[in-house]
């Protein structure tokens, strides 16, 4: 593979991630702009959808609602438009037309409360789904919804559901991303053409200029050769420099080493002489490190000895951090229990307290409905009383006094045994708030002991950890004591086999010595064939 290749597949390969990665980017990019944009189009258009029906509502032209949802729908993109009735309308005014009632999770999510915006794909394309719930309000956009439908402010009335086709921009979105890759794909081509020619005349046709060259160097060993161009001052030409330059250098050296093999010779003689007084010095040094070997011998067994004794130690602390570790979890599991059941006492009681006053309030009610029915009785004696004055035109009349007489004293019954009721449920509350005031003291109490207790773990825990951090620290210390002695003795141990080898190659210098002057004759005949 030649150098020209070898630059343009990194290239290739560079502008083709580039490319995928732009191409992605620019289609992620519109294709969330294009949701975004849709999903406000579909929201607005179920708000105005609404207001419509709404419009519709107040001024009684309901029936022609399916009019308003057929102009929705001729829209190409709106693929379903329609209003989701909840219960409490479908008591008041009917259950409207079949599509108006809830067919899926997406609908029962709308009615309660949820806005709803799901995006899915079907053999069509994708389409955006969005629910807006409409809730009752005394005042929603101006417009009084309890008079009409009679429910609790708050309460969800219905959901406008409108289903958005995405097919058309999704087409526009692949489009323009293809676009865009013709256009990538256009200028790299053009790029690559610039680039393989620049290539070819910049560094291409110099290189194999400057490879006959040093090809010529090596066949004919003729160092004065030199490839530098004056004309040119760019990374090539510069190599071609450094390169003359060598072999400059290479000649001076040729020089200088000629002249040094004289000097091998002679030198061979003093070699032989110190080499003899080497080798006595070797043998004395390999006595002492023989004694110090021994010494240290003992000293690693005492390392690995304090390293197992650390070693179990560090073990041991690890075992009682686990331990103190699984104790802390339960403490902090047991503190959020406590606490839960802690909140649920707390709403209870306050449940309990407006249950008891709710009774109260019922013991006024009866109080009321007792003045009430004393009133009626009065009114039918004297109702009575009336019709025997008038004889025989009072006799129907006479009746019904009668009647209401005997009504007043059911009622009065009535609230006699509502009353009792009352007093016993009353009573029976009490008791209730006095029993959950006394748990939630002692669930208090026991929250106030679990922290306490999880406090406690959490203070032993830090401290373990501390415990644990000095005994690794140790046991580190330990094997690094270790290590070390045992790499002195590796490298005494290398000392005494490098003795023996030192003396066995100082014997050798001797020998080799002799042959010095023989291999600088030969050197000087090399040194001869070059051209410097």
């Amino acid at each position: 593979m030649n150098l020209q290749t070898k630059i343009l597949i990194p290239l290739i390969i560079v502008f083709t991630l580039m490319s995928g990665v732009v191409i992605w980017i620019n289609f992620s990019n519109q294709k969330n702009f294009v949701e975004t944009v849709i999903d406000a189009q579909a929201t607005q258009t179920a708000y105005q959808y609404f207001d419509s029906v709404n419009t519709m509502m107040i001024t009684g032209t309901m029936d022609n609602r399916e009019i308003l949802r057929h102009k929705l729908m001729e829209n190409k993109n709106i693929l379903d438009a329609h209003i989701v009735r909840s219960e409490s309308v479908k008591k008041l005014f009917g259950p409207g037309f079949p599509y108006e009632s809830s067919k899926d999770e997406l609908d029962e999510r709308a009615l309660k409360g949820e806005i709803v915006k799901v995006i899915t794909e079907d053999k069509h394309g994708r389409s955006l789904t969005v629910l807006v719930p409409f809730k009752a309000s005394t005042n929603y956009r101006g417009t009084n919804c309890i008079e009409c439908h009679q429910v609790a402010d708050g309460t969800v009335l219905g959901a406008a559901r409108i289903q958005f086709s995405l097919a058309e921009v999704d087409a526009h979105v692949k489009e323009n991303a293809t676009y865009v890759g013709k256009m990538l794909i256009g200028l790299f081509l053009f790029a690559l053409v610039v680039v393989v020619f620049f290539l070819r005349v910049v560094a291409v046709n110099k290189l194999k200029k400057f490879h006959r060259s040093m090809e010529y160097i090596a066949q004919q060993l003729d160092l004065t050769q030199t490839l530098s161009e004056k004309s040119s001052s760019d990374e090539i030409s510069k190599m071609a420099n450094a390169f003359d330059h060598m072999m400059e250098t290479i000649r001076s050296s040729l020089g200088q080493v000629k002249s040094s093999t004289e000097q091998i010779v002679q030198g061979s003689d003093e070699i032989s002489r110190y080499t003899n007084e080497t080798i006595s010095d070797i043998r004395e040094q390999k006595e002492e490190t023989a004694n110090v070997a021994m010494t240290l011998g003992k000293m690693t067994e005492s390392s690995r000895n304090v390293a197992n004794n650390t070693h179990q130690s560090q073990e041991f602390t690890n075992n009682v951090e686990a331990e103190v570790s699984d104790g802390a979890e339960k403490a902090f599991s047991a503190r959020e229990k406590i606490n839960n059941l802690y909140k649920q006492i707390e709403m209870v009681a306050q449940i309990a307290e407006k249950l008891e006053q709710e009774t109260v309030q019922i013991s006024s009610t009866v109080k009321v409905i007792d003045d009430i029915t004393l009133k009626t009785k009065l009114l039918s004696f004297n109702a009575s009383v009336e019709a025997a004055r008038a004889g025989e035109h009072g006799k129907s009349f006479s009746v019904v006094a009668n009647e209401i007489g005997d009504l007043s004293n059911q009622t009065k019954q009535s609230n006699l045994e509502i009353e009792k009721a009352t007093v016993q449920l009353k009573t029976l509350m009490q008791e209730a708030v006095a029993v959950i005031r006394e748990t939630k003291t002692l669930a208090e109490e026991g929250k106030n002991e679990v922290n306490v207790s999880y406090d406690s773990f959490k203070n032993v825990s830090s401290e373990m950890a501390k415990l644990k951090e000095v005994m690794t620290n140790i046991a580190r210390s330990t094997q690094e004591q270790s290590e070390a002695t045992k790499e002195v003795e590796k490298n005494i141990n290398s000392i005494m086999e490098l003795s023996n080898k030192t003396t066995t190659a100082s014997e050798r210098i001797g020998e080799v010595s002799g042959d010095f002057s023989s291999l600088a004759n030969h050197l000087d005949e090399l040194i001869n064939k070059f051209k410097i």
